[in-house]
């Protein structure tokens, strides 16, 4: 049994169809106006039961409906329980498209301040951890990557301290 099948003989179902101006499109973005929500419209037509006026049945993006897409077991569309939702058109606006967010290839000098950075603290902890081997490849690199004299200094300092723990070791 289709879809179409299972609906009462009263209701118009009209999707495909061009809607009076200001009303949307079964398949359209909405969002509801007192709410907020955002879905997608699945029906348009007549209730039975209801008035003569026209409804849209709404599929909510998110599970705060009240129905499956069914009012008083007559099945309208078909949705996940608590995503439908009837209203009458004026209950709706065009939903807003969301912004995107667009890749962006990182610029040049955002990729300089990245290695920057990553020179530095490779340097800081070859300091802290007193790794002469480390210090040594990094010390004549040190001052194109803009270290402060200061950690240049402490560099040197470790090396020279380390090197005369050694021979004191050895001799």
């Amino acid at each position: 049994m289709s879809e179409s099948d299972q609906l009462p003989a009263k209701v118009v179902k009209r999707q495909g169809h061009a809607w009076p101006e200001g009303e949307p499109e079964v398949g359209s973005r909405v969002q509801v106006a007192t709410s907020g929500l955002v879905g997608t419209v699945r029906f348009h037509g007549q209730i039975e039961g209801k008035t003569d006026e026209l409804w849209l049945g709404v599929e909510l993006d998110e599970a705060r409906g009240k129905n499956d897409g069914s009012v008083e077991g007559v099945q309208y569309f078909s949705c996940p329980p608590n995503h439908g939702i009837f209203a009458k058109p004026s209950g709706f606006t065009p939903a807003r498209r969301r912004k995107t967010r667009r890749s962006r290839t990182p610029s040049a000098s955002s990729i300089q301040a990245a290695a920057k950075d990553l020179f530095r603290r490779r340097f800081l902890s070859g300091i802290e951890e007193h790794d002469i081997e480390c210090l040594r490849k990094m010390l004549p690199d040190a001052q194109k990557w803009g270290l402060d004299a200061a950690d240049i200094g402490a560099a040197e300092r470790v090396i020279e301290f380390e090197l005369e723990m050694t021979k004191t070791k050895e001799g």
